[in-house]
């Protein structure tokens, strides 16, 4: 059943399946513009429950905005970032004042890529990660 939850610091209330949410029955999450919502921490906070309810050979796939030296016209996307950020905190009372390291946190949870995509000018990115060698190795024989 949805639970509504009303944080602290967010006058707006969110939602949570944590009801639906049964333990080991994921395979594959998609979360794509999820966790820049977060802080680095957070994030991991996130990815941990993650790793208690998905099954053991579980992907995760994220996608997220990117701003790298590698971004085609970087300093008119980090104006777009910029002005995004100030809608979202003025409409929704969003906390973060800057985009996260989102793709840096999750490898840094020991997670390993198996592919990533970006678009034409490296400002939007999608990624597929593992913590499960063995389904790297699967996937690599499989594509080769």
């Amino acid at each position: 059943m949805l639970k509504p939850i009303y944080p602290k610091d967010n006058v707006y209330p969110s939602f949570t399946l944590t009801n639906f949410l049964l333990p080991h029955q994921y395979s594959a999450v998609y979360a794509a513009f999820f966790f820049y919502l977060f802080s680095e921490n957070n994030t991991i906070e996130k990815i941990d429950h993650l790793n208690k309810i998905c099954q053991a050979k579980w992907t995760l796939n994220v996608g997220d905005f990117v701003i790298n030296t590698e971004t085609k016209y970087r300093w008119w996307r980090e104006i777009q970032l910029k002005a995004s950020i100030i809608f979202f905190r003025i409409t929704t009372n969003h906390r973060l004042s800057y985009l996260p390291e989102v793709f840096k946190v999750i490898h840094s949870q020991k997670f390993k890529s198996l592919t990533h995509i970006t678009l034409q000018h490296k400002f939007f990115k999608l990624e597929v990660f593992s913590l499960n060698s063995i389904l790297i190795g699967c996937l690599l024989s499989y594509t080769q």
